[in-house]
């Protein structure tokens, strides 16, 4: 299917080392492709086994046809996506493609726009602002949009696809009491109900966890309806799609324009090639001395939505203020500023504020003393007098870290690693972020090497070891 830019990203970069500079918007697109979610040769299949299991159902006196009231009740769908417990996130979900509603090669959408692909069955909704994070750990579940029948599902299918082969997927099929069906597909591998075709299902139930299976090119619910004679129903009411009423409890409105997070780092966030999970780089304490990172995550923004935002010091007043338009719709998006904090600035509690839609986010973070050299003592070290820097930014999920020795550095130091022997990535920034070396390495079984940093002139840079399940931070200091 084609994830209409699903991952585009949209980067502001301000850099206003010691007096703000304007802000440079650069777009990053990977739009995907244009196969259908579910290709014409996979919805055959599924229509026939439906019809085989209905049939079976009512000849075991467990399922019947509708009444003639029964196919004339409305039946009102509620989302069929819900976040889990440990999603803490403000949102979590937007529409990247609606139903193609158009006949020909052209494209419309139920609100006349365009918003939707050539020949879209369906109604995608993907997940952000971190996706395969947000499905690796089952943070958003599908559940039954109403009550209903399971006439049909399928699991075991590889859930990582970022490449539309016209592979089957794992998916639900739910028939409502008045004969409509709502299909649920692309969910994570093994996340299926277990339920028994012929069950029962309740609304809201959970049904699954969204994941990438079938024709698909990132992390999301392909949604659709199905009427009593097995007509596509678009559930959205607008100007171009000819139902006598919407089809949700609740319609949401063509443009979100919802908030999914703000936050403040000493790094940017990485959005590594699909699948991989992205890492999110949060930290909320900045030292002096080098770049902030600020960061808003937006879906279903329109052109002309202006995004507000300022820094407040720790007296609440204004230390940095600006807002970005958006010039195109973006399904999703991020903004992103970097400021330096010169280590003059006063320490403490600081105050990152965005508005969108009259609705303003607050994200509480502090700004501590300039990065300093600790000095403390390596009990592996045969030499007395060799001191180690510590960790000053630890892995948000692990103890995992990096042990320089020595620590000031002349010519070259021991890395000592605490983490999993792997692929790692290592970079040297100097204290306003900028990456100065950069390498691929792998940490082998011993935990250790050598790094060499003769190029490199005195002063204290930060060491950053990443791949796309770790962040390891240390300190170094070159003599």
């Amino acid at each position: 299917m084609k994830l209409l830019v699903y991952c585009l990203c949209f980067f502001i970069v301000a850099y206003p080392l010691r007096a703000q500079l304007n802000t440079i918007p650069t777009l990053k697109n990977n739009s995907g492709d244009n196969a259908q979610c579910i290709t014409s040769a996979q919805e055959k299949l599924m229509k026939e086994r439906v019809k085989q299991n209905v049939k079976q159902l009512i000849a075991e006196g467990r399922m019947h046809l509708p009444s003639l009231a029964e196919s004339a009740a409305a039946l009102k769908l509620f989302w069929p996506l819900k976040a889990s417990q440990n999603f803490t996130d403000s949102f979590y979900y937007g529409i990247t493609n609606f139903v193609d509603h158009d006949p020909s090669t052209g494209l419309q959408d139920w609100n006349c726009g365009q918003r939707t692909y050539d020949g879209h069955n369906g109604t995608d909704i993907s997940l952000w602002p971190f996706p395969w994070l947000m499905m690796d750990n089952k943070m958003v579940k599908i559940v039954a949009a109403a009550d209903g029948i399971l006439v049909d599902k399928h699991d075991g299918e590889f859930d990582r696809n970022c490449n539309a082969f016209g592979q089957p997927a794992n998916y639900i099929i739910l028939q409502h009491a008045n004969g409509y069906q709502t299909v649920y597909y692309h969910c994570k591998k093994g996340t299926v109900t277990t339920k028994a075709i012929g069950a029962s299902i309740a609304k809201g139930e959970t049904i699954a966890y969204v994941g990438s299976s079938g024709n698909s090119t990132g992390v999301h619910l392909h949604f659709s309806v199905y009427d009593n004679l097995g007509n596509l129903v678009d559930p959205y009411k607008g100007n171009c799609n000819a139902i006598a009423s919407s089809l949700w409890n609740t319609q949401q409105p063509y443009y979100g324009r919802k908030m999914h997070k703000i936050m403040a780092s000493t790094l940017p966030p990485l959005y590594p090639y699909c699948p991989n999970p992205e890492q999110v780089n949060e930290y909320a304490q900045i030292p002096g001395g080098i770049n902030g990172y600020f960061y808003a995550f937006l879906s279903e923004t329109k052109t002309g939505d202006t995004v507000y935002v300022k820094i407040l010091k720790p007296d609440n007043s204004i230390w940095q203020s600006t807002n970005y338009v958006y010039t195109a719709e973006y399904p999703t998006s991020y903004l992103g500023w970097a400021w330096y904090l010169d280590p003059s600035l006063p320490k403490g509690a600081w105050k990152w504020k965005v508005t969108l839609n009259k609705k303003t986010y607050t994200y509480n973070f502090t700004v501590t003393d300039p990065i300093a050299v600790a000095a403390n003592s390596v009990e592996e070290s045969p030499a007395a007098d060799n001191i180690a820097a510590t960790q000053i930014i630890k892995d948000n999920a692990s103890e995992n870290k990096i042990i320089v020795s020595p620590n000031p550095v002349k010519a070259s130091a021991q890395l000592q690693f605490i983490c999993d022997a792997g692929n790692y990535h290592l970079e040297i920034l100097n204290t306003r972020g900028q990456v100065l070396q950069s390498s691929a390495i792998i940490i082998d079984a011993s935990k250790r090497m050598n790094l060499n940093v003769r190029e490199l002139p005195a002063g204290v840079y930060r060491l950053h070891v990443y791949n796309n399940q770790t962040n390891l931070y240390a300190v170094l200091a070159i003599e």
